[in-house]
């Protein structure tokens, strides 16, 4: 009997660590290994890769040979706290720099998101059952899911904000001891800052929110003295002060302030005028946000309602925290610009953690059908998460083969350092996420030199359906010797210099209508 009592709980404590695990690697596999975030993940590839680089090999780097990747760093550092790229950076060391890997960064933290819920909810009395599921929503949570294999910050700032928001309750609840909690405090501050720049002040402004509304609901607590008097201020503070350290670095190196960068962004914040209030004007030019939820839009309903029916039920200070990191979280960012989905994502956490507690507690009122009701509501919100996994806006990004995309795969799995031509844009983001340590030379105008097309550069991608598009002389030219088409992805070719590839020396500059091409090497 005690055998087989021993073997049910350790199966019951692996549980959380194995569905966390097993979510993140059907992300892996599940995603198109082709398809790619237009820039933002080409950006932070590049910045992550140069910074594995560093870790692996910091006095033997070629700048040339690596010049686009520290292109990139020094953009990230600059615009950005370097949070992620480091852990992305330790990731490409531990296991080879590729963008598989740099994916699984972001996956980590998805992870590490869902057992910080389940364990969370274990430590304030919440029951096994309600925790475990908490978990399973946030992991099937859409917009969450998507972002979370996508090597891009937005996971480690869902990660990050919960992470000094449960940290800092935890502690004014007593439930870590002070020398855990200072610890924790100061990680949590210093790992949220330097995450993405909202996470200090939306973080901070969900604890000083809570801790008011404690205080004016829960009196006898002293939440508020306790918040005063505890190592919180002095958390804060410190987060505060390492992230506009580092702005100051940056700012004399590079001359340039990521918090001046995230202020134009947001010039447009609130978009209140002189005549109006930041609310109307947030509803009247742009909503409100969670701009995901329209897809599937019965969760506009089930999260409001359980949100509101757990704190009416409990009306403990857990569901004011919940309230006041949901409801903070949704206000704030629905008034400022630009609204993308994925800085939303700290929401969920909360929304996720209210599903649960809901109908765990109208569970209990069914009593001798309790059960059944509670995993009959958990199993129909968890499939209608997965069943809108499509739907979401991010989903496309996840499974999208378009030309620029597939030519760009192809050039990075026949030559992954050599020299690319590309059209546009689109193509230059696609081939600069494929195959970071290429030499891609972006041309913009309608008007090729011979020259620019010779040795050393071994391939060129062309999408003559887009603009600019390739005139009738381009045409002919990349229809002869050199160039030989090499791959056909509809309406983008990838063509392949013979020259380059023989060794050959390239021929005297010929250029079309006698006119050098604008170009920019990037």
């Amino acid at each position: 009997m005690a055998h087989r009592l021993a073997n049910r709980l350790s199966l019951k404590g692996a549980l959380p660590f194995v569905l966390a695990f097993l979510s993140g690697i059907i992300l892996a596999v599940t995603h198109q290994p082709q398809s790619i975030v237009s820039f933002d993940e080409g950006f932070h590839l590049g910045a992550a890769n140069a910074t594995s680089i560093l870790f692996s090999e910091p006095f033997s780097i070629s700048l040339q040979e690596h010049k686009q990747n520290f292109a990139e760093l020094s953009n990230g550092v600059k615009l950005y706290p370097p949070s992620w790229m480091i852990i992305a950076g330790f990731f490409g060391a531990l296991f080879g720099p590729s963008l598989e890997v740099f994916r699984a960064a972001s996956t980590a933290m998805y992870v590490a998101a869902q057992l910080l819920v389940f364990f969370f909810l274990r430590k304030v009395g919440a029951s096994y059952r309600a925790s475990l599921v908490a978990q399973l929503l946030l992991a099937t949570t859409p917009l969450v899911a998507i972002y979370s294999n996508i090597a891009v910050r937005e996971g480690t700032l869902l990660l990050g904000v919960a992470t000094m928001v449960i940290t800092s309750y935890l502690f004014l609840e007593g439930h870590l001891p002070k020398k855990w909690s200072t610890i924790l405090l100061f990680l949590a501050w210093g790992f949220g800052a330097w995450t993405k720049l909202p996470a200090l002040p939306v973080a901070t402004a969900i604890i000083v929110a809570y801790v008011a509304a404690s205080a004016i609901l829960f009196p006898k607590e002293k939440v508020l003295k306790k918040a005063i008097l505890s190592p919180l201020p002095l958390a804060i503070l410190f987060g505060a002060l390492i992230l506009y350290l580092y702005d100051i670095a940056v700012y004399r190196i590079f001359g340039s302030s990521m918090i001046g960068f995230f202020s134009e962004q947001s010039s447009d914040m609130m978009g209140a005028s002189e005549n109006s209030s930041i609310i109307t004007d947030a509803w009247r030019q742009r909503k409100f946000y969670l701009r995901d939820g329209q897809h599937y839009p019965l969760m506009h309903l089930i999260w409001p309602l359980s949100l509101t029916g757990y704190a009416v039920l409990k009306r403990n200070r857990l569901s004011a925290l919940l309230a006041t990191w949901s409801v903070g979280t949704y206000f704030a960012f629905s008034a400022v610009l630009p609204q993308v989905p994925q800085y939303i994502l700290p929401i969920y956490v909360p929304l996720a953690i209210s599903i649960a507690l809901f109908i765990d507690e109208l569970g209990r009122f069914f009593s001798r059908y309790g059960g059944l009701f509670f995993w009959s509501a958990t199993t129909g919100i968890i499939l209608y998460q997965s069943a809108a996994f499509s739907l979401s806006e991010g989903y496309g990004w996840r499974t999208k083969e378009v030309g620029n995309d597939l030519a760009a795969y192809y050039v990075a799995q026949q030559d992954p350092a050599g020299t690319v031509l590309t059209w546009h844009d689109g193509t230059h983001a696609a081939v600069r996420l494929h195959a970071p340590n290429m030499n891609i030379v972006s041309i913009r105008g309608n008007v090729l030199c011979i020259k620019t097309w010779g040795d050393p550069v071994r391939w060129a991608i062309v999408t003559p359906l887009e603009y600019p598009q390739i005139t009738p002389g381009e045409r002919e030219m990349i229809a002869e010797y050199p160039w030989k088409l090499a791959a056909d992805f509809g309406a983008t070719q990838v063509y392949e210099n013979e020259r380059a590839t023989r060794g050959e020396s390239a021929p005297e500059p010929l250029c079309i209508n006698d006119t050098l091409t604008s170009q920019e090497t990037l």
